[in-house]
């Protein structure tokens, strides 16, 4: 008879060519195994001995070997070690948000609005103003009015299908790009395919066929045309004339002031004239009543470790700063452009340029400096720029092309990458990637400092309407109160402090247990 450990050993071995490796090794847990059968081998990144047959599976746990980063489907190049994933996974480029912070610009009245939509629909040519770029609150309204121009380039149906429950007025700026099914993008059109009427006519000429057609049921009725008598039964129906509740009139300036006009600026600068409600979110319903107000989102691009830098720079010490920057002439509305700068960075100043606040550094211009920094060598270039931040690296980018090469092959690890998508057959597909260096500036230190050049520039205004008092000033204090308080009394002009005798009354003067001085009636 046939021994059973023959059969055992027939058993491995048909185990053995099923599976391919040595039925031993499937079982083996032990680093310093004896087992001689299946030769021993050391791995080439950490050198831990293993059987032959298990290299290939360690080589996918071993945390030394090098491989792409998590993120490498969404534009990741790195090539790390396992074990310094995590370690890099809140510096990748790849692994960024979306910046949702959202601003409300109010817009002056009806007429700068309809001459945003003019501006928008190509009817008249727009041409930014030069502005100087110390005055931070016109550039930033600036750049929201100009991408509120640009939302008004599309369609009206693109814009309604971008609105929302909060936004039912107009949609939240810069406005989004639309697709077909076909994969078509429904984008800004040309002045050619343009409606030139305005829109708000549309919602009107729309608003009055819908009010035709419910009085439709009321034409033609028999009853009133058998009995004339009955036709005041119908007079609520046939009625044209639409009520309105009484509603709080807004204190909206009616004209667009010099200041707005020479500047081309149809949105107001401050919150003077933004209603309280559109600061708060809790009253985020109020803001489909009132005046037109856009909503305009940030939508930076912002790596993970960067987010905080980014919130800072541009939002809290950027966009909420700005009335603490720059405080203008109580007559600015009229015109006047005098402006202090209470609060300042120390040792610089804030710029403002394609939608982003970066720190610039005081520097001494050399007059005999004729090279520009695009024809330095290269070693001096990188040497300089490596003190820079990614919001200044980003406006260095838009030089030229060359000099956006040299920055990307340098500080591409500073950079972040957006992942694009295209619509074909109703199915988005990748469409390749997008590098860019996010707006993101190191936090400014600022210094406050007294301006007393308002002080002084307020009763010398241009646009000032002082008022003169031709009535005689009148006196405040009796004459036994001055010598106390302001010396003697010919240096504080008792002749217009002096109370007249009609008012003092003419109670004879007793002086009290101190020795002063009192009136009978006091």
């Amino acid at each position: 008879m046939p021994d059973e450990s023959d059969d055992d050993e027939i058993n491995i071995e048909m185990f053995d060519s099923y599976l391919g490796i040595h039925a031993h090794c499937s079982h083996c847990i032990f680093a310093q195994c004896s087992y001689t059968e299946c030769p021993m081998d050391l791995c080439k990144y950490c050198h831990i001995p293993l059987h032959c047959c298990k290299v290939e599976d360690h080589t996918e746990i071993c945390l030394k070997v090098q491989v792409p980063c998590l993120n490498s489907r969404f534009g990741c190049n790195e090539i790390l070690r396992r074990d310094r994933i995590s370690a890099h996974l809140p510096s990748c480029p790849a692994s960024a948000i979306v910046c949702t912070r959202e601003t409300n610009w109010k817009c002056l009245n009806d007429e700068a609005k309809m001459q945003l939509k003019r501006w928008g629909k190509g009817i008249e040519s727009y041409e930014r103003v030069s502005i100087p770029e110390e005055e931070l609150d016109v550039l930033l309204a600036q750049n929201a009015q100009e991408e509120i121009i640009q939302s008004y380039s599309y369609s009206r149906k693109s814009r309604v299908r971008c609105r929302d429950r909060i936004n039912n007025k107009h949609p939240i700026v810069p406005l989004r790009s639309l697709f077909t099914d076909r994969g078509e993008q429904i984008g800004p059109l040309d002045k050619e395919n343009h409606d030139q009427g305005d829109s708000s006519d549309e919602e009107r000429a729309i608003e009055k066929a819908k009010r035709k057609k419910q009085l439709a049921m009321f034409a033609n009725c028999w009853m009133c045309q058998y009995d004339p008598a009955s036709q005041h039964l119908h007079t609520l129906g046939n009625e044209n004339q639409k009520f309105r509740h009484q509603t709080k009139k807004r204190n909206t300036p009616k004209e667009i002031g010099t200041f707005n006009s020479t500047r081309k600026l149809m949105l107001a600068i401050d919150e003077e004239f933004i209603p309280e409600v559109t600061t708060k979110a809790d009253n985020i319903y109020y803001l489909r009543r009132g005046g037109t107000v856009y909503t305009k989102v940030c939508l930076g691009v912002i790596r993970r470790d960067h987010v905080s830098n980014h919130f800072r720079s541009q939002h809290a010490e950027g966009e909420n700063q700005i009335p603490c920057m720059i405080q203008r002439c109580p007559l600015w509305h009229r015109g006047c452009s005098f402006y202090v700068t209470p609060l300042k960075p120390r040792n610089g100043r804030i710029r403002y340029f394609d939608g982003c606040f970066h720190f610039c550094p005081n520097t001494e211009e050399s007059p005999l400096a004729e090279r520009t920094l695009d024809t330095v060598p290269p070693v001096i270039f990188f040497q300089i720029t490596k003190f820079l931040s990614t919001a200044n690296l980003r406006v260095l980018s838009m030089v030229n092309k060359s000099m956006r090469t040299m920055l990307f092959q340098r500080f591409r690890w500073l950079g972040v990458v957006e992942l694009l998508w295209k619509k074909i057959d109703g199915f988005w597909e990748e469409n390749g990637f997008k590098w860019s260096f996010p707006k993101t500036d190191q936090p400014a230190n600022f210094s406050y400092n007294s301006c007393p050049e308002m002080n002084l520039h307020i009763p010398k205004c241009p646009y000032s309407d002082p008022i003169e008092w031709s009535e005689a000033k009148v006196p405040v204090f009796p004459a036994e109160f001055l010598s106390p308080i302001f010396g003697s009394v010919d240096e504080a002009r008792a002749d217009l402090f002096v109370l007249p005798d009609v008012w003092r009354g003419d109670a004879p003067r007793l002086e009290d247990s101190k020795g002063r001085l009192r009136n009978e009636w006091m």
